[in-house]
């Protein structure tokens, strides 16, 4: 199976997921108790859509306590900037802040990145835009992704160019 036949495969099994509200929940709930979220203070991370793995409910439970930076694509690019209560929906659907003043990757002290699929070494499927893969190139900080364990792919051949994650963590490990 191609990399875009397989994609379309995971993300009409997450859409169809009936428990991925509770799974999401005990997803976020372990990455609370990991020790680079918990010391981070400024953090990259995706605005969950489409039965990701919820990110919304962690950014306000903390947003009084850390500075959020959520993902904002233009052209081939993608980059950072602060997250705010006002939103406008982006050509994909997906919520970007209305300011979009750009942060240094180098500020960031963690990135949780969204994923369709995963594999043991921390290979990620992403969405196919290469955005992330680019953006994480040259990044220092832990990166840490979120998926529900059915994303797993046990025969991944990942590319050149894909960049591997620090770790994922899902509804069965980390």
């Amino acid at each position: 199976m191609d990399k875009k036949q397989l994609r379309k495969q995971l993300i009409q099994m997450r859409l169809a997921f009936d428990d991925y509200q509770k799974q999401s929940h005990f997803i976020i709930e372990k990455l609370k108790k990991d020790p680079r979220f918990i010391k981070s203070k400024k953090i990259g991370i995706y605005l969950s859509y489409k039965h990701e793995v919820d990110t919304w409910k962690l950014i306000e439970e903390f947003k009084t306590q850390k500075e959020f930076y959520v993902p904002i694509v233009r052209g081939k690019e993608m980059y950072f900037t602060l997250y705010q209560d006002k939103m406008i929906k982006n050509k994909y659907g997906i919520d970007e802040p209305i300011d979009k003043q750009e942060i240094n990757k180098e500020f960031l002290d963690l990135m949780i990145v969204p994923l369709v699929g995963y594999d043991a070494n921390c290979y990620r499927l992403g969405y196919g835009g290469g955005y992330y893969d680019r953006y994480l190139k040259d990044f220092n900080a832990p990166t840490i992704g979120l998926a529900y364990s059915f994303q797993y792919i046990e025969h991944y051949q990942s590319e050149d160019f894909d960049i591997p994650l620090d770790d994922i963590i899902t509804d069965k490990k980390i």
